[in-house]
Formats: C-alpha cells, sequence, structure tokens
C-alpha cells in the first residue's frame, strides 16, 4: 500500500481530491488496452493497460485488473499497479 500511495502522491493525488482519481481510474479502464482477459468463479478478470495522467500533471504507465462478476455488467476495480 505505502508504494502505490508514493506512486499516487507524486502523480498530484491527495485524499482532499480523491474524486479525481477515481475519474481517472475509471477513464484508464474505458480507454485503456485490454491485456488480459481470463475467466474464473468469480467472474471476468480483465487487465487493462495505460498511462495515468496525474493531477499535475505527471504521467506514468499503469495496469488495472477488474471484475465482471457473473450475471453482471458492472465491472469492479481489483487493483492498479505501476509498470
Amino acid at each position: 500500500g505505502r508504494f502505490k500511495a508514493r506512486v499516487f502522491i507524486s502523480l498530484g493525488y491527495t485524499v482532499e481530491n480523491w474524486t479525481r482519481l477515481h475519474d481517472d481510474l475509471l477513464t484508464h479502464g474505458r480507454t485503456g488496452t485490454v491485456l488480459r482477459i481470463e475467466n474464473n468463479s468469480y467472474g471476468m478478470k480483465v487487465v487493462i493497460s495505460s498511462t495515468l495522467v496525474g493531477s499535475n500533471g505527471t504521467s506514468q504507465p499503469f495496469k488495472t485488473t477488474w471484475l465482471i462478476p457473473p450475471f453482471s455488467v458492472q465491472p469492479r476495480l481489483i487493483t492498479e499497479f505501476p509498470e
């Protein structure tokens, strides 16, 4: 957790502007490149790669992992990590 927190802070995200990080991660999931899709008992896991541009204009390549549960079309963010 602390390593990711440092990366997000270096991109200009703070506790006060958490909604910007939320919105940027959703955009990342919608517009990034799908690297891998796996199906398991929890649903469909999708790994996406894209560049996250922080609120201070600094950018960092990131991967996000999303899960789409069975019988749902709503993806849920599982994790995110810098590449």
